[in-house]
């Protein structure tokens, strides 16, 4: 099945185009898709931390439009079709 992932910021220099769409299994949770991600885009080694992993603070994840946390976090399903969005959080003083 096939997902939209949106780069955004700073991200985007990492990934070298700002959407591009990624063909994985179905039923794919965000986890599995993160992981993924990672592997593929070094510069987004800090997505996910820990063990078991959890979603840092660093990144906020939307899919269609929806924050994650909104859903069932690390455990949603994606669907086919779906648009997953990653966006650094920046700080500034």
């Amino acid at each position: 099945m096939k997902i939209t992932l949106e780069f955004v910021g700073v991200v985007l220099n990492d990934a070298l185009e700002k959407k591009r769409d990624v063909e994985v299994d179905e039923s794919i949770t965000m986890l599995d898709f993160l992981q993924n991600v990672m592997k593929a885009y070094g510069g987004l080694a800090d997505i996910l931390s820990g063990d078991p992993p959890r979603h840092t603070s660093n990144f906020i994840i939307l899919v269609n439009g929806r924050e994650i946390s909104v859903l069932s976090g690390l455990e949603t399903k994606l669907q086919s079709g779906d648009e997953v969005a990653i966006i650094p959080v920046s700080h500034g003083g």
